[in-house]
Parts: C-alpha cells; structure tokens; sequence
C-alpha cells in the first residue's frame, strides 16, 4: 500500500513537472509573439514575469528551455546559425531575461542561478550574436549582451562555471 502511494506521489509529481515545462514553454514562445503594439506588451510582460516573477527553484527548467531553444537556432549539420528577426528577438529578450534574473533580489536567486548552467546559453547567445548582420536590432541586442555581461561578472563569486 505504502509502495502505490509512493508511485501515485510519483506520476502526479512528473505530471505537475510536465504541466510547468509545458507552461514555460508557452511563455517563452510569448517573447517573440507580433501583435503589433500588443504584441510588443505581451513581450515585456513575459520578459518581466519570468525576469522579476519566477520562482528560483524553476531556474534550472527556464534554462534547459532557454537553452533548447537557443540550439534550434543552428544548423545540425554545419552550426551555421538561423538567422532570422524572430530568432534575434527571442535572444534579444532571453538577454534581457537573464540580466533581471542576474540582477534580482529575491531570496534564493543566486543560489539557484549557482547550481544552473548558464555556461550553455551564454555561449549559445555569443554563437549567435556573432553570426548576425550589422543591423541595428542586432546592434540593440549586442549591446543589451554587454550589459547582461557586467551583471554576469558582477556575480561571479556567487556562480559556478564550467567552461
């Protein structure tokens, strides 16, 4: 009996994990929607939700999203990257999303950020960045890189790097 109630806590435990995945991944595809206007409040109120909103303990899961997400953007075969305004504003807004989490003050972050990989998806987001034109959104978004860059260091004590 102890052994089915184990296994029930269990499968509904792995269902609510997958429900949350599901849910974050769903915000994630909000960063990109085009609305015109709405489209642009929709934007930053995911970016600010999952910047300034999430639960540290959810950090690892936006980063494995962020970081699945991020690797589509590449080419299997060559690396070569996807460049397309889609793709650049889904990095321009992880950025963004990364910098508030860096930045934030809710008790626990920098913990969670410090068992997190987040070696992954700044190398993900140079890759790309690299491959991009000199348009002036990629130039925003280069830029918004550097800043997220001097939070980064500004925590670095606090992280753990693996590459």
């Amino acid at each position: 009996v102890a052994a089915a109630a184990a296994a029930s806590a269990q499968q509904e435990m792995t269902a609510s994990m997958t429900n949350v995945r599901r849910f974050l991944s769903r915000l994630l595809e909000l960063l990109t929607v085009d609305l015109g206007e709405m489209g642009v409040q929709v934007r930053e109120t995911v970016k600010e939700s999952l910047g300034q909103e999430l639960s540290p303990a959810l950090f690892p899961m936006l980063f494995q999203l962020l970081n699945e997400a991020v690797q589509k953007f590449f080419n299997k075969g060559t690396n070569a990257v996807i460049c397309n305004p889609i793709n650049t504003l889904f990095i321009d807004q992880s950025i963004k999303i990364l910098k508030l989490l860096l930045e934030s003050k809710v008790e626990g972050a920098i913990e969670q950020l410090a068992c997190t990989d987040i070696d992954t998806l700044v190398t993900g987001f140079v890759d790309y960045l690299r491959q991009t034109g000199r348009e002036e959104d990629s130039q925003k978004t280069r830029i918004g890189f550097c800043n997220m860059l001097i939070s980064l260091m500004q925590r670095r004590q606090s992280l753990t790097f693996r590459h």
